[in-house]
């Protein structure tokens, strides 16, 4: 059975800025033992295993995720900089000169309160939190997303990429789309 490719969203303030003439987004993709709508959280180290790739540069960021609608997604940097500390999982992202990277950036810079990343890899380790949900313990990262809309405060949930949930979220009301796509999962 192939490893499940899971996929979660959190609310971050982002920073922008420019390092050595390159437009970079920065910002936590991951915070420790903060569950999430359905009690799903992620463990210190969780990323450890995707420490290669992130060295050697395979990491991008995306606008959209890939395993929703392969025609949506656009890259727009690639990850340069990582960083695991006590409260979660930091990037920095080093932006492309397109235009759809360039928009995103200028996006972000307007409004970084209003954005959010996403992670998304294969699950490698899972365990039981003391909310009740799953605790996140190795996922091999494959990609990380800007998101425009999580769907609460500090978490969107956690979505397994099958035939059930590869649907796009946008211009509903996703705290509810997104609920009742986990709920079915679990049932």
């Amino acid at each position: 059975m192939p490893p499940e490719l899971i996929t979660k969203t959190i609310r971050t303030t982002l920073e922008t800025g420019i390092n050595n003439e390159k437009p970079f987004i920065a910002g936590y993709a991951a915070k420790w033992d903060n569950p999430d709508i359905i009690k799903d959280s992620f463990s210190k180290g969780a990323f450890v295993d995707s420490e290669q790739d992130l060295t050697d540069g395979k990491i991008l960021l995306r606008t959209e995720h890939r395993v929703l609608d392969k025609s949506i997604y656009k890259n727009i940097g690639v990850i340069k900089e990582f960083e695991s500390d006590e409260n979660g999982f930091k990037i920095k992202a080093d932006i492309f000169n397109t235009d759809d990277a360039k928009k995103a950036y200028e996006m972000v810079k307007g409004a970084p309160n209003g954005f959010g990343l996403s992670t998304s890899g294969y699950l490698k380790k899972l365990g039981k939190n003391k909310w009740g949900g799953k605790d996140i313990q190795k996922v091999k990262l494959t990609e990380v997303t800007l998101s425009d809309a999580p769907a609460d405060h500090d978490t969107m949930g956690l979505i397994a990429a099958d035939e059930t949930s590869k649907l796009r979220l946008s211009k509903l009301n996703r705290n509810k789309t997104i609920r009742e796509v986990i709920l079915k999962q679990r049932s």
